[in-house]
């Protein structure tokens, strides 16, 4: 929980002043206040794969290139992060994009456990 919350930290332009970590029943749960004025991307008008693809690709683009910022503020080097992963992916990009495939997926299965738990605990 604390490295998530010194990460995100650094990673946004504007971190959340909530942000922080619980432990409930020996499960530790990231903490954040949700801004109620920030809205969900419609998802749910992407029909197809192609569209589903672009905007995946370009919230990894989004993504990695908040990474990288946050690398400067993480470690002496700023480009630390990105080499590291051009070193790790070079001749290698099939199985490195199966494998970073693969963990998404668990990852996301991952909070809508917790979500489905944080929800539970909720409604009590």
């Amino acid at each position: 929980g604390r490295r998530h919350a010194e990460a995100f930290k650094a990673l946004a332009e504007h971190p959340d002043k909530y942000l922080g970590w619980m432990t409930y029943n020996g499960k530790t749960f990231s903490v954040k206040e949700r801004s109620p004025f920030k809205a969900d991307f419609p998802t749910e008008k992407l029909k197809k794969p192609e569209e589903l693809y672009f905007m995946a690709e370009t919230w990894a683009k989004i993504l990695a290139t908040r990474h990288e910022r946050a690398s400067h503020f993480l470690h002496e080097d700023p480009k630390e992060l990105s080499r590291t992963f051009k070193s790790m992916t070079r001749e290698k990009q099939k199985p490195f994009i199966s494998f970073l495939s693969e963990l998404a997926f668990r990852y996301a299965d991952c909070v809508e456990q917790d979500y489905r738990i944080f929800l539970s605990m909720t409604s009590n």
